[in-house]
């Protein structure tokens, strides 16, 4: 190698070294900069501070102080989780109190005691009183219409009977624990606005309620007093000429609230898709809690219902003739037809019944819980048959040809009986009547 080219190399070298030298530099100055300028960052521990003591107002009614926490209704004053600052307290939920809203967390059905849903085990659907004014149902078969596995209104607009299937089985009735028991047209028939929850319990329950259905049963829960003071009234009004009101009270009556009332009545009218029917009725449900000590409790229940025309007795003709397939004119028969007598058909129906609930907490884990109820059920039935008929009048809505428009069908069902007459046989009387009156 020439000295020249030596001279050359070495000079590259140094000069890379001076730059490699002063790159770095500038970047550690550059550094230096930054970390001058960006501010101090400090981390504080949280302070904790220290709760106010409760400050307790002595008062000679000890026993209300002590109810404030436990009640006969199993509430307790908890502030809401979700509820701002300031909000005030409300009442916990109770397997047979109100609930607010269609979401129940605790139910007595399934265990007869007041146990959360999540620790029953059993498959339970609660429909609240929220739910049922919601829906607007007139009747319990109305108010589960949206119950998973429950089949009811199968008689379609007939409103007598509130027939509930649960898995394919008749479900029975309980109210506030205690079998509804029927016997023909002698069938129970509730009003939803004096209920605080329907129940449904899906599967068998022959272990707490006896002999019951396999399917499940259903089980109301009455309004019971409330130890805040609640009013209402409602006035409502609807299709077929619907005029509906009722009240709601309740509360405590003395200062010490050792004793509790609530008064719960309506009544509505309303006409019906098929002619000549109407349904009236007229319900009072008073109840009273004594609460003679903080673990005593007795609830007093009551209820009279009088239906003085409670529906119809809508036969109309088999195998869909006229209804699902046309006459012979190819005209339908009109879901408001009536194939009864008008002036020879007549149904009614009272209920009245009275019972108790007792408890009695003994400590933290024993109760002991009593219900008694008895009840009795007048009904008044009287209608014109066709299944009375003789056989060539029976099948004529099959098979005879005379019967070929609507018009002939009216004037089938505006005949009047009569004892020679060829509709009716001599040893069936036109009309037939029951006074059933049972007492559980």
């Amino acid at each position: 190698m020439s000295n020249k080219t030596f001279k050359k190399a070495a000079w590259l070298g140094v000069s890379s070294g001076l730059v490699l030298i002063a790159s770095n530099h500038i970047n550690t100055a550059a550094h230096a900069q930054t970390a001058q300028t960006l501010p101090p960052v400090t981390v504080d521990a949280p302070k904790v501070k220290r709760a106010k003591p409760k400050v307790v107002q002595a008062t000679s009614h000890s026993r209300v102080a002590a109810r404030n926490a436990h009640t006969s209704q199993g509430y307790s004053d908890t502030a809401s989780p979700s509820a701002g600052p300031g909000a005030g307290t409300r009442r916990a939920e109770s397997a047979w109190g109100h609930v607010e809203g269609y979401v129940a967390t605790r139910s007595g059905t399934g265990t007869k005691t007041d146990t959360p849903l999540v620790e029953t085990p059993a498959a339970i659907s609660v429909v609240t009183q929220d739910q049922i004014q919601a829906q607007g149902a007139q009747s319990i078969s109305q108010a589960v219409r949206y119950v998973p596995g429950v089949t009811a209104e199968q008689a379609g607009a007939d409103m007598r009977f509130n027939n509930i299937y649960v898995r394919g089985f008749l479900a029975d009735q309980y109210l506030d624990g205690m079998k509804l028991f029927n016997l023909g047209f002698a069938y129970p028939i509730i009003e939803p606005y004096n209920l605080e929850r329907v129940e449904v319990l899906h599967g068998p329950a022959s272990v707490l309620y006896g002999q019951a259905s396999p399917g499940g049963l259903l089980d109301m829960v009455s309004k019971r007093p409330t130890e805040d003071p609640y009013h209402e009234m409602f006035l409502s009004t609807g299709s077929y000429g619907r005029i509906q009101g009722g009240v709601d009270l309740s509360g405590p009556i003395d200062q010490n609230k050792e004793w509790l009332y609530r008064f719960t009545a309506s009544g509505f009218d309303v006409g019906s898709q098929v002619d000549f029917t109407r349904y009236e009725r007229v319900s009072i449900a008073p109840s009273l809690t004594w609460r003679p000590d903080n673990d005593t409790t007795i609830t007093f229940l009551g209820t009279y219902q009088n239906d003085p025309k409670a529906g119809f007795y809508n036969t109309l003709p088999a195998k869909g003739y006229g209804t699902l397939s046309p006459l012979a004119n190819g005209q339908f028969i009109p879901t408001s037809f009536y194939p009864g007598v008008p002036s020879q058909d007549q149904m009614s129906r009272e209920l009245g019944q009275i019972g108790y609930v007792a408890e009695h907490h003994f400590d933290n884990v024993w109760t002991v819980r009593q219900t008694f109820d008895t009840a009795t059920k007048p009904v008044r039935f009287r209608r014109f048959s066709r299944l009375a008929f003789q056989r060539p009048i029976r099948t004529a809505w099959r098979d005879r040809p005379s019967l070929k428009t609507i018009e002939d069908a009216h004037s089938l069902s505006t005949i009047r009986p009569k004892r020679n007459s060829q509709l009716v046989p001599s040893r069936i009387p036109p009309c037939s009547a029951s006074i059933t009156k049972t007492t559980r």
